[in-house]
């Protein structure tokens, strides 16, 4: 009986010590994944796309969600790199996973119209387009107030659009007060069609834009959220005294406006 007793013991230290093991190992891995991470957003900004790539590979292989999502934009957009839409979207997907905000808002709009020739998923669009809002990405319970609003894709429901609505309304999104009430919804005619993607795209190419006027924005105008447009983003955002999230929302397109238009010559050179 003895024996038994001293077995079940040792087998218990066992366990422990394979934790322990294995805890230090996710550890070690985790922050090594951190260390390439910033390691390649050095060399994106000093234009290594490259190098910066080979390195967010090695972070995103690590499990850090930031270098997935990084990886899957490169491959996506053929940012420095040869494009590879469906290594692309498999890298997006699994910094979605981790509930990283920009990748589910981006997959959730890809699901929903089927792009790169992907087959239409609106259920997991949904899903994702959730998930994004819980993080509080404003642009995503506005797609979804729309979403329900229209019918599209979804059940039409004035109620579930006006709560969305009212929730972006409160992250600063410009939404007319009557969008916020059911009734008002029910009765008014939703537009044809809404195409979330096309309008996230217009919304990130007119920020590019006034970046760019500015001097913080040096690449294409192309729509597409990336490394390129989230450092000028947040770039913009410190200089200004603003909140440094990197969100493309409203207080940010307040600001450029009021930089262009009544300050000129405020640019970086």
């Amino acid at each position: 009986m003895e024996d038994k007793k001293k077995l079940i013991k040792r087998g218990l230290l066992g366990c422990v010590l394979l934790g322990c093991v294995l805890l230090a190992f996710g550890c070690m891995k985790t922050v090594k994944g951190h260390y390439y991470n910033l390691q390649a957003d050095q060399y994106y900004d000093g234009d290594r796309k490259q190098k910066a790539f080979e390195m967010y590979y090695q972070s995103a292989g690590n499990g850090v969600a930031d270098a997935q999502y990084m990886v899957s934009q490169m491959l996506l957009s053929g940012d420095g790199v040869r494009a590879d839409t469906m290594e692309g979207l498999r890298w997006l997907e699994k910094a979605a996973a981790q509930d990283h905000i920009e990748a589910a808002r981006d997959l959730g709009l890809y699901l929903l119209d089927g792009t790169f020739g992907r087959p239409r998923e609106p259920e997991r669009g949904l899903l994702f387009l959730e998930r994004a809002a819980a993080g509080n990405d404003s642009f995503s319970m506005m797609a979804l107030g729309y979403l329900n609003f229209t019918g599209y894709v979804i059940p039409r429901n004035p109620q579930a659009a006006a709560d969305w609505f009212g929730l972006a309304a409160q992250n600063g999104e410009s939404i007319p007060g009557e969008w916020q009430d059911a009734g008002y919804l029910n009765s008014a005619t939703p537009p044809a069609a809404y195409n979330a993607k096309a309008e996230y795209r217009a919304r990130v190419r007119r920020a590019q834009t006034g970046l760019k006027a500015l001097g913080y924005y040096k690449s294409s105008l192309d729509g597409l959220p990336g490394r390129g447009t989230d450092a000028a983003v947040k770039q913009f955002q410190k200089d200004q005294q603003l909140e440094v999230n990197g969100q493309i929302d409203v207080a940010l397109m307040r600001r450029l406006y009021r930089c262009i238009v009544f300050d000129p010559l405020n640019r970086r050179m």
